[in-house]
């Protein structure tokens, strides 16, 4: 690195209205500097001329917000007196660890170390916890009566129950009983082997891992082995490396000298790099003394068990007694090792069970997601019960009929007469409602549920085998899709609004190092500042401060040297400090052994402050032996650090801006040397709050915030987080497709704004940018709220010209997120094409998303690959995680995992499309199919008296369903493509096409229900008729009857179902030509076969009746006949409204089958790209 100039002066381009809630106080500097960029601020004002507003702030969007961090407010004035409020401050968001609790009984757990009789007997032999871990839903002797009961929880199921026991009423029954009773069987057993497949899978993983061999101290101070599932809490084990832990175990010793191991999480939370434990320090001496080791008696205290993997609170005390004095050592999430993780880089390590069986935090964490239901699955449940009540209104009116005949035709009619006289009474009528209630079963099919879920798992497997959705992986694995649920496959496409995070989701998460500013100067990475490092004791400290404080771990020597831990920015920091001669040669319990230009050092770290989302920053405390030093180097975020500083350097906020103008990653280093005495005083306070169990996080907090106080800035560094391929062209895309995509990130908001114009969300001369940040109260926020809606409202004119961009930070959203906000929030947001919420916490990602979803009625998709993402995942309809560098737990609770951002769009616009045409199609087929079945038997019931007699034989209409036609809407809902792959992926103004349900919705079902009643018309008074005029159906002198009308009925029946389904196929394939020949054969083969052994079946009168037919001319011609009625008007409707009146989706397909591409695009701004950004401050 080398010197490449001074840095600029800070320059602050917008203009201020009054406020009296934005009166601040600015320095003499930042004046003269706003009267010397005057010419500046009047070009950015020509630029906003056309906001014809004087309530709004105009400027470039460079600097806006580093005026408000540098401004010397009344508090900033007092620093110390600041700081002291600040820690009396039981407000979590001031106080930095958590709101104090201290009228609340706090709940702890005990456990006793090497006495297993103690703790038996605190917790009771049989509430004891256990080791034993199960995932499995049943076990051997519940698994039938369980999963029949679960099955039969579905109305559908117990629909069909019903039907099934009224068949067996041999007087009221229509059918053979076994036509019912056979398909319902299937079906259950077809999912109790499905569900107990997957348990048996799920039984052999809690199998292996409740017999996995651990090592336990015994009494004797012997190693003994035993089963996983046989450990008791209080025990001590063995665990060796390259092992996993088979408990929460609590750290005491290991075989490096220090007593520090190293575990890896990846089972955990998908994070590799490795995580350094270290063990209680009075206990890391014993090693691998067995004796010793069994000899121990301590009492743990510590919180009751909790599925919080990055925290745990614990004291060891050395006695039972707890009124004797004793010593206490605080335990902390540093000396806790979570089951699931293993054990890397450490020889052995030997542990206190702590928590076992489901009380361990991996175990906490199995929970199964909320259940999410797509529109489709709304909609199909809303048909049924319509389907369901028609169902009863026609039993209502054939029963009714029924009994009007009986009194008035049957009774009246000798011949007619029934052998018993009798009136209709009640026994008759329920009699006749259950016969039709049989008759007209049909009207919800029984294998469309189990269907529709084999199509949407097969759409799934097809997601996850498309190549163009794998990327490769920086150890040259390929990484695909992973599809982690099938049933929002159709939701894919009825999306509108997007929420993304930033980190490792628009970037790669690749850190690296940039530059660094110190003492006014900028040194970059590709250049060597060795020759700047010995007359220059601030960029010393600087890189002391990087070197010192991190928790990274350094693997590997020579060129295969790298660090390893859990945050990339400090890796990458680090490795830039060893460029110059700065390099960590070891990580000890007690501190860090450094290389300096070439000397060797030890330094004792004191304490440690850790990173938080509420702290934003970290420090420690080291000692020297070679210069007798105490110093605090504390780093992180600019805000917080310049709080906290002794005073305002002007320069480093100008460098800060230029870094974050490139869209760069900072991070702000601070020191301040410590007097030994001030020290002493310090930890004591520290030692006490540490060993605190009730409320140990804020008063750690409140304690760090002492110290953390007047501190010299060293100066800032930058990182650069690429965007990944293809990201820019990703967005542009999904918001020509009508997304409103939003961004909710951690990061500051320059960083954040200048990503989001590097990844086209933003326009460079098209984007108006109106920023609510930092209001100081809910008023305030009110009022940037209204006056937001007040420009937007002047300036709606302005929409075709511009974009309106709403810029948040996570203090406004606080306000704005409150219920007597909440409005006036989704108002500006609503008219908004875009948004970046900035500084957000984890818990306000998933808010603004829920709130979004809930009260525009919007349909979200969240986007992520961090544990920070995960509840605004679970909360979206859609939830998508990346495979990223931030660990799998994104990826793990997400719906769907995609290796990169730019397969987002395919996914969409191509998969998401597919299984919509698909499962719209197949439940329009579906339904259809069952359909004129109904409707012939009504047909039927009003020629044969009301009797509830079938037209077509039981065994034939029940095959029908699950055979004959069964394949032509199972190919339609796997393989259909109705528009080429290209033409998705290159037109996104077809993508809003369905988000209004525009193929399965009330209009379309109607048309394909009575569809189906137009055929069964046709084929039903069509083969009257033709008995009729023709002298017979089997042709002059052949003897006929009922079943031979059922035969010729429903061989016209096949006919018209196989080609309308044939009409409905977009995509010919030999797989469809092939499937359509089976279920032709299939019919004719089961007829042939059925009605020559009709025996094997049961009694039946369809005896022979299938060949009399097949060697009928007349039959065959009556057949074919019917079937070119029903089908020669569907197709020439068909063909009259699609090239004369189409449909936006229909010529679409027109020019899809013709190989033509859309000379319709969707309008762009025409606006020219300028260099300026019009910025918008509330």
């Amino acid at each position: 690195m080398n010197i490449t100039g001074r840095a600029p002066s800070p320059i602050t381009i917008e203009t201020h209205h009054n406020n009296a809630d934005d009166s601040q106080v600015i320095s003499k500097y930042q004046m003269q500097r706003v009267e010397s960029i005057q010419p500046k601020i009047r070009k950015v004002s020509r630029v906003g001329a056309m906001l014809e507003s004087s309530s709004v702030e105009i400027g470039t969007g460079l600097f806006e917000s580093v005026k408000k961090r540098m401004q010397l407010t009344k508090q900033t004035i007092d620093k110390e007196a600041h700081i002291d409020k600040l820690c009396d401050n039981d407000d979590l968001q001031q106080c930095e660890g958590g709101n104090p609790t201290a009228n609340v009984e706090f709940k702890k757990q005990v456990i006793f170390v090497n006495d297993k009789a103690q703790n038996v007997k605190q917790r009771g032999a049989w509430f004891a916890p256990t080791n034993y871990i199960r995932s499995t839903k049943y076990t051997w002797w519940n698994f039938v009566p369980l999963n029949i009961l679960g099955q039969f929880r579905r109305i559908s199921n117990l629909y069909f129950l019903i039907t099934m026991i009224i068949t067996l009423i041999p007087t009221i029954s229509p059918i053979n009983p076994y036509t019912t009773i056979l398909p319902l069987l299937l079906i259950l057993c077809i999912t109790m082997v499905k569900d107990g497949i997957e348990d048996l899978q799920r039984y052999a993983s809690d199998r292996k891992s409740n017999n996995q061999p651990v090592l336990v101290i015994d009494p004797s101070g012997e190693l003994k082995n035993i089963c996983a599932h046989e450990l008791t809490v209080g025990s001590i084990v063995r665990v060796d490396m390259d092992k996993n832990f088979p408990a929460d175990l609590i750290l005491i010793s290991s075989s490096n000298p220090a007593g520090s191991c190293y575990v890896e999480t990846a089972n955990l939370d998908g994070e590799t790099n490795l995580k350094t434990k270290r063990s209680v320090a009075h206990y890391q001496h014993v090693k691998n003394d067995h004796k010793q080791h069994s000899d121990l008696r301590a009492r743990i205290e510590m919180e009751l068990p909790n599925e919080h993997l990055d925290r745990f609170v614990g004291n060891m005390v050395e006695t039972y007694d707890s009124a004797q004095q004793s010593a206490v050592h605080s335990l902390g999430i540093d000396h806790l090792l979570l089951r699931g993780s293993t054990l890397r880089n450490t020889l052995y390590v030997y542990g206190i069970v702590a928590y076992v069986g489901r009380e361990t935090k991996l175990a906490k964490n199995m929970k199964h997601a909320k259940s999410k239901f797509s529109l489709l699955d709304k909609r199909l449940n809303v048909l049924l019960v319509t389907l369901l009540l028609a169902q009863q209104a026609a039993c209502i009116v054939l029963f009714s009929l029924a009994a009007w005949f009986q009194d008035q035709v049957a009774y009246q009619s000798f011949y007619l007469r029934p052998v018993v006289n009798y009136y209709a009474n009640v026994t008759s009528v329920i009699s006749d409602w259950a016969t039709y209630f049989i008759l007209l079963n049909l009207v919800i099919p029984l294998s469309l549920f189990v269907s529709l879920e084999f199509v949407k798992m097969f759409q799934a497997k097809l997601m996850q085998a498309d190549v163009q959705m794998t990327a490769v992986t920086d150890d040259g694995h390929t990484v695909g899709m992973t599809a982690k649920t099938s049933n929002l496959n159709q939701e894919l496409s009825q999306l509108d609004i997007i929420f993304s995070d930033k980190t490792g989701t628009l970037t790669e998460n690749k850190m690296e190092f940039c530059s660094l500013w110190c003492d006014g100067v900028f040194y970059h990475s590709d250049q060597d500042v060795t020759s700047c490092l010995s007359d220059n004791n601030l960029l010393h400290e600087y890189l002391m401060c990087v070197l010192l404080n991190h928790s990274s771990i350094p693997e590997g020597v020579g060129d295969d040297f790298k660090y390893s831990g859990p945050s990339a920015d400090e890796n990458a920091l680090l490795m830039a400090a060893a460029r110059v001669g700065y390099r960590v040669l070891d990580r000890t319990n007690g501190g860090l052994l450094v290389e300096v230009r070439g000397n060797k050092y030890f330094y004792e770290i004191v304490a440690s402050l850790d990173f938080n989302s509420d702290r934003k920053r970290s420090s420690v405390i080291v000692k020297s032996e070679h210069d007798n030093r105490c110093v605090l180097y504390t780093k992180g975020a600019d805000m917080v650090m310049f709080e906290r500083s002794n005073k305002c350097n002007h320069d480093i906020v100008a460098a800060l801006g230029d870094y974050c103008s490139k869209g760069l990653r900072t991070l702000v280093m601070a020191s301040r040397e410590l007097d030994r005495q001030e020290l002493d005083q310090w930890l004591v306070q520290y030692h006490e709050a540490n060993q605190s169990i009730q409320n140990r996080k804020y008063l750690v907090g409140r304690v760090s915030n002492q110290l953390e106080r007047d501190l010299n800035v060293l100066g800032c560094s930058a990182i650069e987080d690429k965007l990944q391929d293809g990201v820019p062209e990703s967005i542009d895309f999904l918001k020509r497709a009508g997304f409103q995509v939003w961004v909710l990130t951690g990061d500051k908001t320059d960083t954040a704004v200048n990503i989001s114009y590097s990844a086209n969300l933003l326009r460079k001369g098209e984007t108006i940018e109106i920023r609510i940040q930092e209001p100081t109260s809910k008023a305030h926020c009110e009022s940037k709220l209204r006056s937001a809606l007040l420009f937007l409202d002047n300036n709606h004119s302005k929409l075709d010209l511009f974009e309106f961009a709403l810029i948040t930070d996570t203090r406004a959203l606080k306000y704005a997120l409150d219920g007597e906000l909440c409005d006036l929030f989704l108002s500006l947001v609503s008219k908004c094409n875009a948004a970046i919420c900035c500084r957000c916490t984890p818990l306000q990602k998933a808010r603004v998303a829920t709130l979004v979803e809930t009260r525009l009625h919007k349909r979200g998709l969240a986007i992520g690959d961090g544990v920070n993402d995960v509840s605004m995942i679970q909360s979206c309809s859609v939830g998508i995680g990346i495979i990223g560098r931030e660990g799998s737990q994104a990826a793990r609770a997400s719906d769907y995992a995609i290796p990169k951002f730019k397969h987002l769009v395919r996914l969409l616009a191509v998969h998401g499309h597919y299984s919509y045409v698909r499962n719209s199609d197949y439940l329009h087929t579906s339904f259809y199919k069952n359909m004129v079945i109904v409707y012939l038997q009504i047909l039927f019931s009003i020629y044969n008296g009301f009797t509830g007699a079938t037209v077509i034989d039981s065994w034939i209409s029940s095959v029908f369903n699950t055979i004959f036609t069964v394949l032509p809407p199972l190919i339609i809902g796997v393989f259909e493509k109705d528009i080429a792959e290209d033409v998705l992926m290159s037109r996104p103004e077809l993508y809003p096409m369905f988000k209004n349900d525009a193929l399965f919705n009330v209009k379309s079902m109607f048309v394909w229900m009575m569809r189906p009643l137009w055929h069964a018309c046709v084929i039903f008074f069509g083969t009257m008729l033709a008995g009729v005029y023709n002298g017979g159906l089997l042709g002059v002198g052949v003897q006929d009857g009922m079943w031979a009308m059922g035969t010729v009925i429903s061989n016209a029946l096949i006919a018209t179902v196989l080609i309308r389904h044939c009409m409905e196929f977009k995509n010919w394939t030999v797989v469809t030509l092939l499937v359509m020949l089976v279920s032709a054969v299939s019919y004719v083969a089961f007829c042939v076969f059925y009605t020559a052994l009709t025996y094997f079946f049961g009694y039946s009168l369809y005896y022979w009746e299938f060949y009399t037919a097949l060697s009928s001319a007349s039959a065959w011609l009556i057949a074919i006949v019917l079937t070119a009625i029903c089908i020669v008007p569907d197709m020439a409707i068909k063909f009259v409204r699609r090239h004369l009146t189409p449909t936006a989706y229909e010529q679409v397909l027109l020019e899809s089958y013709w190989g033509h591409k859309s000379s319709s695009r969707s309008d762009e701004k025409s606006a020219k790209v300028h260099n300026d950004v019009v910025v918008t401050e509330i």
